[in-house]
Formats: C-alpha cells, structure tokens, sequence
C-alpha cells in the first residue's frame, strides 16, 4: 500500500498539480465529461486530421451496421430464423450458419431425422463393393471384361449338368461349353467351375446393388460400385453441423423444431434457392459480406478511437444492433466535443499514471 515514503517531495508536488490541472479542467468541461454521449471512447490526442478520420469511421461503422440490419431481416426470412434476438452473438451464429449453408456439401438427406440410419445402410454396401472388387480383380487374369455379359448362371448349370455324366459326354458336354466361353478368356483354366461360380457371385452382388433404394435417399452419390464412401461420409457429417449450426441461433425449442422443418424442405425441394443465383443463395451472400463489412468496420473504428469497442454494448444484448447504432450515434452528433473529452481523457490517463 502507497504511504508517505512512497513518492519523493518532487513527486507529490506533481501528483498536485496533475490534481489541480484536473480540477481546472473540470471546472471548464464538467458537463461533457458527466456526459454519456461520449462514453467507452478512449482516445487521449486530438487533432483536426485524427477527428476526420475518426467521423469517416464511425460512418462506415454506422453504414455497415445499417446494411447488417436489412441483410438480417433477409436472411431471417430466407431461413424462418426469426429476428427477435440481434445480439453480436448471434449475428455470428447465422453468418456461421449462412457459411455452411453456402458449402457445396449441401444435402436434405444429410440435414434430416434419419439421416444416420440412411449412412449406416448405404456404407453397409463397403464389404459387398470390396467384394466385388476382389474377385474383378482375382478373374480379371483369366478373363475378359466380355465374360460379365454371359449368362453365366445357366452355364454354370450346364458345367455341373455335364460334369455328372459318364466320362465321354463329360467330357464332351464341357468341351462345348470351354468353346463357347473361349472367346471370353485370357488363359482359361481346364476346370472351370470354379470361375464361373466366382463369376456367377460377382454379377449377383451386382445385380443387389442396382436393386437397392440408396440413390432415391442419398441421389447422385450413390454410384453402385463406384459410390465414394469418404464423399458420403463428408456429406452426412455437414449435415450433423448445419443442424448443430442452426440449433446455436435459436434459443425456443418449438422455434427451433419449425425451422429445422423449412430448412429441410429448402434443402430438398428449393435446392434451386441455393444455387448460385437463387434468392436464397443471394441472401445468405448478402448476409455474409454484410457481416464481414461491419467486422473489419468494428475492428478500424477499434484502433482508430483507442476503445474496446466490445464493451459499449453487451454481445450477448438482444438488441445489440440497435444500441450499438444509437451508441455511436451519440458519437458521432457530440463530434464538437471531442477535442475537450480527448484532454479530460490524457489528463486522467496522466494523473492514474503518476498516482
């Protein structure tokens, strides 16, 4: 604790005058400083160049804030958010929300109730694919790619048909059925049951795959034997974030059930919303460069008025748009004053620094 040994005479004849000139200029500025209208701003020199600079800030704050509030109003519309709640919060929520939305991963299905059911089902299809493959791979040698074509399951048949007869019409039967697949074979093995059984197992996991319900769930990324699981999985994963993305701007549970409701439908029936071009897309376009535009507005103003801009108003105050606007508002109409608060501030800053 400071007690009279702590400052030398010399300092405590400064810390007096710094005292004094304080209540000198008080004296002279009293009401500006009690005053609110300029209230939160930090800077302690003025100059005409600063005071220019500083009113072309808080305009292009006030401008952006001013485009934020119909970008908002748009996108609040587009997306059934509601806009009750404009705390900086969740202006960033739904610029996060509105920056998912803009992925290329868009998809209903993902977004949906089932949407985990729907991925456990297609990526169940990996062990038939990867078997599938194995034996393309493990026939390939022997065969043609022509030999898939064949009704290979009659001949099949035909093999074990002949293979029990006697000896001259078994071999007779099976040299028939080897001249007929010849023109299918790379090197043709002398028994060919066994290929023919692999064959047979390769276009019946085939035939299941063309059979299955997945691309009317998942669309386009379903490609039978050519799906790309990893892309599925990135597509269900961004639908388990726009769900959580949009669960972060709604605090009402009903609220949140409806939306989730229209963004569905939006994401299956209104894909041409999103697009490039759709009024949808247009909103949450407009709404992010809005966004973007008042944060680095936020940020300059930030440096410019030596001021936590953040503490002004609460970011978690439903109307932080509103009073943020009305805050430097206030600013800005008490522009005559700024060169008297700027001295009362480095008088302050002066005396706190010596005490």
């Amino acid at each position: 604790m400071a007690n009279a040994d702590t400052h030398s005479k010399t300092d405590y004849d400064t810390l007096v005058q710094a005292a004094e000139d304080l209540a000198t200029l008080y004296s002279r500025i009293g009401d500006i400083v009690v005053s609110p209208q300029l209230a939160g701003l930090g800077q302690t020199e003025w100059s005409p160049l600063w005071e220019a600079r500083w009113l072309d800030t808080v305009n292009a704050t006030l401008s952006a804030l001013g485009e934020l509030r119909n970008a908002v109003d748009d996108v609040g519309k587009a997306l059934a958010l509601g806009t009750d709640d404009l705390s900086f919060v969740r202006l960033g929520q739904i610029d996060a929300l509105c920056a998912h939305l803009l992925q290329p991963h868009a998809a209903g299905w993902a977004f949906g109730d089932t949407a985990q059911d729907i991925c456990n089902q297609v990526l169940a299809e990996k062990e038939r694919i990867a078997q599938h493959r194995a034996l393309t791979e493990d026939l390939n040698t022997r065969w043609k790619e022509s030999a898939g074509t064949l009704p290979v399951s009659d001949i099949l048949a035909e093999w074990r048909t002949a293979k029990e007869k006697w000896l001259i019409a078994r071999s007779m039967g099976q040299k028939a059925i080897r001249k007929r697949l010849n023109e299918h074979a790379i090197a043709m093995p002398e028994d060919c049951e066994s290929d023919l059984e692999k064959l047979v197992e390769r276009q019946t996991i085939a035939s299941k795959l063309e059979e299955t319900p997945h691309k009317a769930h998942i669309g386009g990324l379903w490609r039978g034997l050519d799906t790309d699981f990893d892309q599925i999985n990135l597509v269900f994963e961004w639908g388990q974030q726009a769900r959580s993305h949009l669960g972060g701007c709604m605090a009402d549970t009903a609220a949140l059930l409806s939306a989730r409701t229209h963004l569905k439908t939006l994401l299956t029936e209104g894909q041409d919303l999103l697009a490039p071009g759709g009024s949808v897309h247009t909103a949450l376009t407009q709404y992010r460069a809005a966004f973007s535009t008042l944060e680095a507005a936020l940020k300059t103003l930030a440096e410019c008025s030596a001021s936590n801009i953040s503490a002004l108003v609460s970011p978690k105050a439903p109307d932080w748009l509103r009073e943020t606007n009305k805050k430097l508002q206030n600013w800005k109409n008490s522009a005559r004053e700024l060169r008297d608060w700027c001295a009362w501030q480095r008088a302050c800053h002066h005396a706190a620094q010596l005490a």
